[in-house]
């Protein structure tokens, strides 16, 4: 069940809050009544009836995440006046007493009850434990809300909500921006609850995301139980465009999938693989810093076993197997403004990105040059494939005749490098300085190949293996 969230101050901004919400198929609306600033019963009662859909009351004390400032004896005394208007749902803290829970219940036994339980600091491990303790015949629905402090933990609640929603009515969802997975993926664990704000105005701390973003960005209403997932791993990953390619690209093509950005520190791989395992995903992009430390938790597929870096996985019968679209998706767009073969290529950066380049390149004929801050890697790389090296401190770009400059790392360093009349490509995009760069190039009168020129090239090859079309 979607809930628009609706955190308005008085009956006539709810109102409009509500309006606004109806524009999008959702099943409920939940009234924080602790925001409003004068609660008056006969404007919550005028503003029930105005509607024709479900509503949830909520009274949060500032105890477990609300505003209401009085006493908790005043909380329950007018929580107890509010059931009077007979709500279809009232949200209750799983510490409120036994007592009071069992007396609202005997007078409105059509109201369904939702027992809430929240962690501001963590999402403990003993999920399962505190499902156990909150379970009481009165409630009908029990909603546990933990503050996510990494991908993992958002995971771990996945799961939890996978398996505990076959035998009961539970709401899993975690808080803070790393918790917004949950919120997307809901309907695909069978979360018996799902809250989203009208727009990106109203308050969005707990890591609600607005409902134009999960409608018109994620697919919302056509993801369930059968739905693939696929990420990007990385960190950090908030400038990438790729939930916005990757969930068009569904939508156009009418595949039941999905697309999320997760982000991923280095030595978390493990833990990650073993909780992602249990989720339906079928295959993830790769970002710094990830490109090499996954290596050891995947089988190389084709070229990714020799330029040992990748950006794409796709899982196949429980195993990962990766791949490497980077190079390709920098060839690629290059091919549509000219011939690689025979050209001087000068190749900045000597990661992992880097590393696809350079292999793709001198497979289709370049000539190429690398050049790094630490000479080590840039050494490396050029012994491995088969190219030149320099020192990027200090390196005489006056006397390379390159044709084509691309850069693979910050943007910062290479302006120096810039003449007229040639190809640049930049594999840095939504950066104000790769902004500047490209402007750069092109007042040299230079040809560009922007970071999302590249980034399309390479997402559509990610596409075609998850597909099974380069397998």
């Amino acid at each position: 069940m979607l809930v628009a969230a609706i955190y308005a101050a008085n009956k006539t901004a709810a109102q409009h809050d509500i309006e606004q919400a109806l524009k999008f198929p959702i099943d409920a609306v939940e009234l924080r009544l602790d925001f409003w600033r004068n609660l008056n019963l006969a404007d919550v009662a005028e503003l029930k009836n105005a509607f024709d859909i479900s509503m949830i009351f909520t009274l949060r004390s500032k105890k477990q995440g609300g505003v209401f400032a009085g006493s908790e004896k005043e909380r329950l005394n007018i929580i107890a006046e509010l059931f009077a208007v007979k709500p279809e749902y009232f949200d209750l803290e799983f510490d409120v007493a036994k007592s009071f829970i069992a007396k609202v219940h005997g007078n409105y036994p059509n109201t369904k009850l939702i027992c809430s339980y929240h962690d501001f600091d963590a999402t403990p491990h003993d999920l399962i434990d505190i499902l156990e303790s909150m379970k009481n015949d009165a409630f009908s629905i029990y909603k546990i809300a933990t503050k996510a402090n990494s991908t993992i933990d958002a995971l771990r609640m996945l799961s939890f909500v996978r398996e505990s929603s076959v035998y009961i009515g539970v709401c899993g969802l975690c808080m803070g921006k790393v918790g917004q997975v949950t919120r997307i993926l809901s309907p695909i664990v069978n979360n018996a609850l799902n809250y989203a704000v009208v727009n990106d105005d109203n308050l969005n701390v707990l890591g609600q995301l607005d409902l134009v973003t999960l409608f018109d960005i994620y697919n919302y209403r056509k993801l369930n139980s059968y739905t693939d997932v696929y990420a990007l791993l990385g960190d950090p990953v908030d400038q990438s465009i790729g939930h916005i390619f990757h969930n068009k690209k569904f939508r156009d093509i009418k595949q039941n999938a999905v697309y999320v950005k997760l982000p991923l520190r280095q030595g978390e791989e493990q833990d990650f693989m073993r909780a992602a395992m249990q989720l339906p995903f079928k295959g993830f992009s790769v970002t710094m810093p990830l490109k090499e430390s996954l290596l050891p938790f995947v089988s190389l597929s084709g070229d990714a076993n020799k330029i040992q870096a990748i950006n794409t996985i796709k899982i196949v019968d429980e195993k990962l197997v990766a791949f490497n679209t980077d190079g390709i998706g920098v060839l690629n767009s290059l091919e549509k403004i000219t011939t690689i073969k025979e050209k001087k290529l000068l190749l900045v950066g000597a990661g992992g990105t880097a590393r696809a380049i350079a292999y793709e390149a001198m497979k289709r004929g370049a000539m190429v040059m690398v050049v790094n801050r630490t000479l080590s890697r840039a050494k490396k790389l050029a012994n491995e494939f088969g190219c030149y090296f320099e020192s990027l401190l200090g390196f005489d770009v006056k006397n390379c005749n390159y044709d084509i400059l691309v850069n693979a790392t910050s943007v910062s360093l290479i302006s120096h490098m810039i003449f007229s009349k040639k190809i640049v490509v930049n594999v840095v995009y939504n950066s104000p300085e790769a902004d500047k760069l490209l402007q750069y190039a092109g007042s040299k009168d230079c040809k560009i190949v922007s970071g999302k020129d590249v980034f399309r090239s390479q997402a559509v090859e990610q596409q075609r293996i998850w597909n099974g079309e380069s397998l």
